[in-house]
């Protein structure tokens, strides 16, 4: 069986910034840019929703980045594992996939 695979916007909004900003290089595409080569390849799009805004902001203070927070909140709130070499993920209780 396989999993399905669902990406939030704090993802894409992560990686199209570092492509702007040069410091990463450029993400496949298609129709719609990056987020329509997601949708073409069957990603699901994991929705941000304000309990994961409230729970990334009432995390213990062991990562510092904000978009990483984010991501965990998620997480949590959707009994999710994420894909990360990040091992402070694990330190919230958060399943990583590498």
């Amino acid at each position: 069986m396989e999993a399905e695979a669902a990406v939030s916007p704090i993802t894409v909004w992560e990686l199209t910034r570092k492509v702007a900003s040069g410091k990463l290089a450029p993400l496949p595409s298609a129709r719609g840019g990056f987020a329509g080569w997601l949708t073409m390849k069957g990603f699901q799009q994991l929705p941000l929703t304000w309990a994961d805004a409230e729970r990334a902001n009432a995390l213990p203070p062991l990562h510092k980045d904000p978009t990483d927070r984010m991501l965990i909140a998620q997480a949590l709130n959707n009994s999710l594992a994420v894909v990360t070499q990040d091992r402070l993920f694990r330190d919230y209780g958060v399943a990583t996939v590498w």
